[in-house]
């Protein structure tokens, strides 16, 4: 494995589109890092994210990012984790704070449903959350 193309690949969020904007992804595709490989990085980035989180606490751009990764790597069962974050943390935010993140989470949680994944049950836990 190479670790400066793992790098390069972490260091721009698992996103090619994003190392074409800045002019590095001729770079990156010398290497020939296959699919797999890079699902494999952005599973540890994802796992990363879902620690830091768990650890300390929770951001609307965090759980963006986590989103994007779970539905590059089709790693839907972190969604249930990250609803159980959500859960357990409820006592560390205000009700305004606490409920942007709970309508990030559905609105995130819908969008990874054009991916195949059916949120119908984690929306209705996540709705009860803030009733």
């Amino acid at each position: 494995m190479n670790e400066k193309a793992k790098k390069m690949y972490i260091d721009f969020g698992c996103s090619k589109f994003q190392m074409d904007r800045e002019g590095v992804l001729e770079e990156y595709e010398k290497y020939n890092i296959s699919k797999f490989q890079e699902n494999i990085w952005a599973e540890e980035v994802l796992t990363q994210r879902i620690n830091f989180m768990r650890n300390i606490g929770i951001g609307l751009a965090a759980l963006g990012k986590a989103f994007k990764l779970i539905r590059q790597t089709r790693s839907f069962a972190s969604i249930n984790t990250i609803y159980n974050i959500l859960r357990d943390r409820r006592n560390d935010y205000t009700d305004i704070e606490f409920n942007k993140f709970v309508n990030k989470f559905i609105e995130e949680v819908k969008t990874t449903e054009e991916k195949g994944f059916d949120g119908t049950k984690i929306i209705k836990l996540a709705e009860e959350l803030i009733k």
